[in-house]
C-alpha cells in the first residue's frame, strides 16, 4: 500500500513538472511577450527615427536618442505589405521606458497604401496591424501623403475603428501639413474624428512644420486657434494644445548644434501646454541611410530639449557642445 501511494505521488510530481516546462516552453518560445500599456507622458519629445523603407539600414544606434527623449516613431512601415520589419522588433529593445508608435507610410512610400481604396481591405488593414502590438509598441502613427490622401477618408476611418476594436490600447497618431487648407483627407479625420463630431480615432497630431520657431508657431496655431483666420477655414474648431506635436527639423537644418528655435519653443510648449516636440529626423551612426537634418554629432539641441521638457535623469547624456555649423 505504502509502495502504492509512493509511486502515485512520483507521478504527479512528474506530472507537474511536465506542465510546468511545458508552460516555459510555450510561453518563451511561441509567444512574444507583451508589455505592459504604458500612460501617455505629459510632454512628449523624441522623433521619427529612420530605420526601414524600401530596405532596412544599417549601423549603430547614437547614445545620445534614447538618453534624450521619452518619444519614438519607428519609421517607416510599408503599406504595401504592412509587415512588421525585424529591425523594429530589434530597435525596440533599446527604448524599453519610451512611448514607442510604429509610423506607416512616409512620403516615398506615398503610393503604396492601396488598401485605402476600399472599405473591405481597410478592415483587413487593421487586423493585421492590430497585431503588432503584440511586439511591445503603444500606438501607430499614420503618414499618408501625396496621392495616399487622394483615398476616400472614410476608408481610413473604417481602418481606424478596426483598429480601436481589435487592439484598444493602442494610441493612433496623423501626420497632417502646416496649413490645412486644401488637405479634405486630413480636415475630414480632424472634423470628424479627433474634434468630437464623431467617435474619438485619433489621439494626436503631429503638424509637419519643419521651418523655424516663428513659421512652427504660426502652422501650429491652424489647428489650435481655428477656425480663426482671414481665409475660410477647414478646421471646424480649435484642436486641443496637448493634442498637437510639432514636427521641428533637425539640428543640422540651422546654423546652430543648439539653435535658438528649440530654445523658444520649450517656452512656448509650457506656456500653451503644446503634446509636445518631434524631430524629423533621427537615424543610426555609419548608416547606409543618410538624413539632410541630421548628424549624430550635432545633438546639444537634442539634450536641451530634453532638459527643458522632460523630468528625466538622463538628460545631457552622450551630447556634445553647441558648436556652429560651417
Amino acid at each position: 500500500m505504502l509502495l502504492t501511494v509512493m509511486m502515485m505521488m512520483m507521478m504527479i510530481d512528474r506530472i507537474v513538472l511536465a506542465v510546468v516546462i511545458a508552460t516555459v516552453v510555450v510561453g518563451c518560445s511561441y509567444f512574444h511577450e507583451v508589455s505592459a500599456v504604458k500612460d501617455v507622458p505629459q510632454t512628449l519629445f523624441g522623433g521619427w527615427y529612420f530605420l526601414d523603407n524600401f530596405g532596412p539600414f544599417n549601423g549603430t544606434l547614437p547614445p545620445f536618442i534614447p538618453d534624450n527623449t521619452n518619444y519614438i516613431l519607428l519609421s517607416f512601415i510599408n503599406p504595401a505589405t504592412m509587415i512588421f520589419p525585424q529591425n523594429f522588433i530589434e530597435a525596440i529593445e533599446s527604448f524599453p521606458n519610451h512611448f514607442i508608435m510604429a509610423s506607416i507610410g512616409g512620403a516615398s512610400l506615398a503610393g503604396n497604401w492601396n488598401w485605402l481604396n476600399s472599405e473591405d481591405s481597410a478592415l483587413a488593414a487593421a487586423q493585421q496591424a492590430a497585431k503588432w502590438a503584440s511586439f511591445g509598441i503603444d500606438g501607430i502613427d499614420i503618414d499618408a501623403e501625396a496621392q495616399a490622401t487622394n483615398y476616400p477618408p472614410e476608408n481610413m476611418v473604417s481602418f481606424l475603428q478596426e483598429l480601436k476594436k481589435q487592439a484598444p490600447q493602442l494610441k493612433v497618431s496623423l501626420c497632417v501639413n502646416g496649413n490645412p487648407e486644401g488637405t479634405t483627407f486630413y480636415d475630414y479625420l480632424i472634423n470628424n474624428h479627433l474634434n468630437g463630431a464623431g467617435p474619438r480615432y485619433i489621439d494626436w497630431i503631429h503638424v509637419m512644420a519643419y521651418a523655424g520657431y516663428s513659421q512652427d508657431v504660426a502652422y501650429i496655431e491652424h489647428y489650435t486657434k481655428a477656425p480663426n483666420s482671414k481665409w475660410d477655414h477647414p478646421i471646424n474648431q480649435g484642436v486641443s494644445n496637448s493634442s498637437v506635436i510639432i514636427g521641428m527639423k533637425g539640428t543640422k537644418g540651422f546654423p546652430s548644434c543648439d539653435p535658438d528655435d528649440y530654445t523658444e519653443m520649450i517656452q512656448y510648449v509650457k506656456n500653451v501646454g503644446l503634446g509636445g516636440v518631434a524631430i524629423w529626423a533621427f537615424t543610426n551612426s555609419n548608416s547606409n541611410g543618410t538624413l539632410p537634418w541630421f548628424d549624430p554629432t550635432c545633438n546639444a539641441g537634442y539634450g536641451n530639449l530634453c532638459k527643458g521638457l522632460l523630468n528625466l535623469s538622463t538628460c545631457g547624456n552622450n551630447i556634445n557642445p553647441g558648436l556652429r555649423i560651417h
